[in-house]
């Protein structure tokens, strides 16, 4: 069973703590965002976002630090929409298992639309800057449009959204295949 109402965001990069810092920050700091929307930010790892839980003010925010690999799991496995927007996760392993998993994707406008194309990512418009990184263009973070992307998911109905759950795991499982294929043509003839 999914919560699409449970949103995680996974801190494991310590070079990504400013942009864990700014995505806490826009939750904690918007009001339409509080315990009476029904959803919930759950920051695993919180340490790494170098925060004060006492700066946590907004009570839809629950930290998890110190957890097993068992409850990661398990919270990776039933929260339905998975807060992607460090660069790095998204050409990785960790987004591949959010869409197996049928989770809801907020991320990044940027190139990662060429692995998650479908109605089930949100996609975050970033602000300008003239700085690259490997990817093209660098995304910096913009709370305005996180916010935006969390809301319009939590106004989704249970229904729709299990509906683009699925696609994103059916996407997942097509990009996959397609992946093998061009692997095993590449290497092994």
């Amino acid at each position: 069973h999914r919560d699409y109402n449970k949103c995680l965001l996974f801190c494991h990069d310590n070079k990504q703590t400013s942009l864990y810092q700014k995505i806490i920050k826009a939750w904690n700091d918007d009001d339409r965002l509080n315990s009476d929307s029904g959803l919930t930010l759950h920051v695993v790892n919180f340490q790494i976002t170098k925060m004060k839980e006492s700066d946590i003010t907004n009570s839809s925010i629950v930290i998890e630090k110190g957890i097993s690999q068992e409850k990661f799991e398990i919270i990776f496995n039933s929260y339905g929409t998975h807060i992607c927007l460090d660069e790095h996760y998204n050409f990785s392993h960790y987004l591949n298992q959010s869409m197996l998993c049928k989770s809801l994707l907020i991320l990044p406008n940027s190139t990662v639309r060429n692995v998650a194309d479908g109605d089930y990512a949100f996609y975050v418009e970033g602000k300008k800057s003239r700085h690259k990184s490997l990817f093209g263009s660098r995304f910096v973070f913009d709370g305005s449009s996180f916010v935006s992307r969390v809301l319009e998911v939590g106004r989704l109905s249970k229904e729709l959204r299990e509906n683009l759950g699925a696609k994103a795991r059916n996407d997942a499982l097509k990009y996959h295949s397609k992946n093998d294929f061009v692997f095993r043509e590449t290497f092994t003839r």
